[in-house]
């Protein structure tokens, strides 16, 4: 899990293991609202929010993509 300032909510940030680059969700999200999850390549995805946390994979380049916590 990478936390970050909440004035980052919205913007792009990279890993600092990993290098790739990751939407930073806002911290008003709910529990319950589908959690983005942007790609490098650019592809978009709403995850579950039970997948929180957790690795998925790009469906159209194939990376890795973190899907955020909910705090």
């Amino acid at each position: 899990m990478l936390a970050v300032r909440a004035d980052l909510a919205g913007k792009t940030v990279q890993c600092p293991t990993c290098r790739r680059r990751m939407t930073v969700p806002s911290p008003q999200a709910e529990a319950a609202t589908p959690l983005e999850v942007v790609c490098e390549c650019g592809q978009r995805y709403h995850a579950r929010p039970d997948l929180a946390g957790k690795t998925v994979q790009c469906l159209r380049c194939g990376a890795p993509l973190a899907v955020p916590m909910v705090r």
